[in-house]
């Protein structure tokens, strides 16, 4: 059951558990599951539902595990009873009859040790709105953006400079050859190398809009700023812009 009250309601919940309740509630979340049924009507049957509403049900066996995926909107979308609150529930139901030969359910069992098995199953909330400020990138050391991977570019003070704030992140040519092509030795063998900067989110149902400003001194075929989703390039910056840019 995942719960969304606020953590003032129940002095019992550690931090993480309380704001995972808040972003569900305010953003909703992503429910994922492996199941292996091994099941067969008349005899026996799956359901998974959430807040009482079906969403999954297996009435025969599959082709081995498969991987089950649910949105949980926010607020009242799939509410269990209007307070925030969501109850995932899965069944499996044994109905039996006199018809049916327990030799054949040994059988089957032989094949697969119990007629339901579930793994791996995760809940992820969805992220919501998330700045990058400079309060968070100041302790990020601390875990401030546990989704932020760096990958070689750094938090850097740059005053005034900055497009807002005090602190940018910051990737620098010369560095990044240095990091990634250095000899045992501090030789430098090749000229060519990457910093790959990551920001892990969980998006709602209708998805979400990215929005940074850049200050890039490139000149492809030299060097570029290339941004991607998922893997697939969306944006690529290949000449300067001293002033910044919105996008």
């Amino acid at each position: 059951e995942l719960s969304s009250e606020e953590a003032d309601d129940d002095d019992d919940v550690d931090d993480d558990t309380a704001r995972l309740r808040r972003i569900v509630r305010e953003g909703g979340a992503h429910v994922t599951f492996d199941v292996y049924p091994s099941v067969g009507f008349p005899v026996d049957s799956l359901a998974f539902h959430v807040n009482g509403k079906i969403l999954g049900y297996w009435p025969e066996p599959g082709n081995g595990w498969e991987r089950v995926s649910a949105y949980i909107p926010p607020g009242d979308g799939l509410d269990y009873d209007g307070d925030g609150r969501h109850e995932l529930t899965w069944t499996y139901s044994y109905y039996g009859n006199d018809g049916y030969n327990d030799d054949e359910d040994s059988e089957r069992r032989r094949s697969s040790p119990a007629a339901v098995q579930l793994d791996d199953l995760t809940i992820e909330a969805t992220t919501g709105e998330l700045i990058v400020a400079d309060e968070k990138l100041l302790h990020e050391e601390y875990g401030t953006l546990p989704a932020l991977t760096l990958g070689g570019w750094e938090v850097t003070d740059v005053g005034r400079d900055a497009y807002d704030g005090y602190l940018v992140l910051e990737a620098d040519t010369r560095d990044v050859i240095r990091d990634a092509n250095s000899d045992s030795n501090g030789i430098i063998r090749t000229y060519r190398g990457s910093a790959v900067m990551s920001l892990t989110i969980v998006t709602g149902e209708f998805g979400g809009t990215l929005r940074f400003a850049a200050n890039a001194d490139v000149r492809a075929p030299i060097d570029v700023l290339e941004v991607g989703v998922d893997g697939d390039a969306v944006l690529a910056v290949t000449g300067s812009s001293p002033d910044g840019d919105d996008y």
